[in-house]
């Protein structure tokens, strides 16, 4: 499995200020834990992971993708910045998977139109550029959109799973809930390729106070690991994963005095660290 890191935060205006800096503390938390990545809960072994170099840019991204993979589509994990690369993501998986199953677990929809800054249009941009159908697109965790942008959501007849209905069923029946319902959008499920968003956001401040936008009714951490992991349970072609808009003490330093983020005990990076070893193990199924 090949792990790339893109340390760019500019697509986002202050708002994103520091997350270059999340891509690096995720994999020195990571590379800190004490759990035994040896095997897997099952016994069977871990996927290699290969560690590309940094890089700085979504042009610098999108060129590292197709050395890497050339004209396969490989199961990979991004650590990015902010959302400006999630685009890239989603289209380097869609140049060689007909089918995209795209999953964004993200406060905001980032649908609005292009006089918004690049993160939040990019999933528009998407189905604009018919890079992948709305209708096999499944939001979660949304909370704040603007009312065309939801208007938008609407008419596309994309999917958005509610706040209230995941806590309702609860983080063990939301995750086999989800894999039920919805992949029928998704049939057959052994064509398409499984794109996974993160942005972490999505959850409450309580649990991910280091990020660029406080929203609070978020999801728990706990939600977010069993659906990703109930969902890479369906037999997709290929799993690919991205979590992004992390900013870590280090990226708190240098946000403007009245967009600090204060996270003294690293809630942030421990939540956001949980989802990359989640994904790692699911995604390698």
């Amino acid at each position: 499995m090949i792990i790339f890191k893109v340390l760019y935060d500019k697509g986002g205006g202050n708002k994103s200020i520091g997350a270059r800096f999340g891509p690096q503390a995720i994999e020195r938390a990571f590379k800190c834990t004490d759990w035994d990545w040896r095997e897997a809960e099952d016994g069977t072994p871990h996927p290699q992971l290969r560690w590309m170099d940094s890089v700085t840019s979504p042009e610098q991204y999108r060129k590292q993708v197709e050395s890497e993979c050339g004209d396969t589509c490989m199961p990979s994990i991004t650590l990015s910045g902010d959302n400006s690369c999630s685009f890239e993501t989603v289209r380097a998986v869609a140049q060689h998977v007909k089918h995209v199953a795209l999953a964004v677990f993200d406060a905001h929809p980032d649908a609005c139109d292009s006089s918004h800054s690049p993160h939040a249009h990019w999933v528009r941009k998407l189905w604009d550029e018919k890079i992948i159908m709305p209708k096999k697109t499944i939001f979660f965790g949304i909370r704040d959109a603007e009312e065309t942008e939801a208007q938008y959501i609407k008419d596309q007849q994309a999917t958005v799973m509610k706040i209230d209905d995941v806590y309702a069923l609860g983080a063990t029946r939301a995750g086999t809930h989800v894999a039920a319902q919805y992949a029928s959008l998704w049939q057959p499920v052994s064509t398409h390729a499984l794109v996974i968003i993160v942005d972490i956001d999505v959850l409450d401040p309580a649990y991910a106070p280091g990020t660029g936008v406080l929203r609070a009714g978020g999801l728990h951490v706990r939600h977010v690991l069993r659906i990703i992991k109930d969902l890479c349970v369906l037999p997709f072609a290929v799993r690919v994963g991205e979590i992004c808009e992390v900013i870590p003490k280090e990226g708190n330093n240098i946000r403007p005095k009245l967009h600090k983020r204060p996270d003294p005990c690293g809630l942030t990076i421990l939540a956001a660290e949980a989802i990359f070893r989640e994904m790692i193990r699911s995604m390698s199924v």
